[in-house]
């Protein structure tokens, strides 16, 4: 697993809190899971996560904020520090 010292510079607090919160979530309810983080960067020059980079690049150029992109099996379900 990476961890947020792998980030793009000035979102490791961001991918901190994020990273917490699904750890928290997932003890919580006892959910058996796989967690990774996986760096924006490396997402896109590996390709792996193509459809999630081409949302966040329309949300960046729409001014929106998409970053920590959270996944389930490979579905989007957050977008930004999960509440």
């Amino acid at each position: 697993m990476l961890t947020a010292k792998d980030s793009i510079p000035g979102m490791a607090t961001f991918d901190d809190q994020t990273e917490r919160i699904i750890k928290q979530a997932i003890s919580e309810t006892g959910v058996v899971a796989r967690f990774e983080i996986v760096p924006a960067t490396k997402a896109f020059f590996s390709g792996a996560l193509k459809k999630v980079m081409n949302e966040l690049m329309v949300m960046a150029n729409q001014g929106k904020m998409g970053a920590p992109t959270v996944l389930i099996d490979g579905q989007i379900i957050s977008y930004g520090i999960p509440t």
